[in-house]
């Protein structure tokens, strides 16, 4: 099996393939199995595609002044995702790694809008964009249902 860089990501976004299936092939290489870690890593990894794609998206807009906020606004917070998470992996405390968490989930929240506007405002066709929306609303479900995880776990 192959892991995807960001040039096969911006392939597959521009044809519309849904990145989750794509992800589904991701090998886990550090424990060869699917243990808590495993599954971390893959998100990370997970992470760091959609950060890549969000850079391919990023060189597709217009070079106007409008075009050129976006690009950077999204560019801040899509690609910051992937280095809060790292962050969060290494919290010193369940609150720490809560806090970590929900800051993932905001940047994924606020990419989310960026890319609504994209859409909205017509800087590209929407079929450009379906693939990695639906990446970020599966990336912003799985980080929500993790900080609602470790929430009740602080709570026991």
């Amino acid at each position: 099996m192959k892991i995807l860089n960001s040039e096969d990501l911006l392939l597959l976004i521009g044809h519309s393939v849904s990145i989750h299936l794509l992800f589904r092939q991701v090998v886990c290489w550090s424990t060869g199995g699917m243990g808590g870690s495993c599954r971390a890593d893959d998100l990370q990894q997970r992470l760091i595609a959609f950060g890549a794609a969000i850079i391919s998206l990023s060189t597709r807009l217009p070079r106007t002044p409008q075009g050129q906020h976006v690009s950077r606004q999204m560019l801040r917070s899509g690609t910051s995702t992937a280095a809060n998470y790292g962050e969060a992996r290494g919290a010193e405390s369940r609150s720490d790694f809560v806090h970590k968490l929900r800051v993932v989930l905001k940047e994924l929240n606020e990419t989310g809008i960026w890319l609504q506007m994209i859409a909205e405002s017509s800087l590209l066709p929407r079929r450009q964009l379906v693939a990695i929306v639906t990446e970020n609303q599966e990336l912003s479900r799985i980080i929500a249902a993790s900080v609602r995880t470790a929430r009740a776990a602080n709570n026991k």
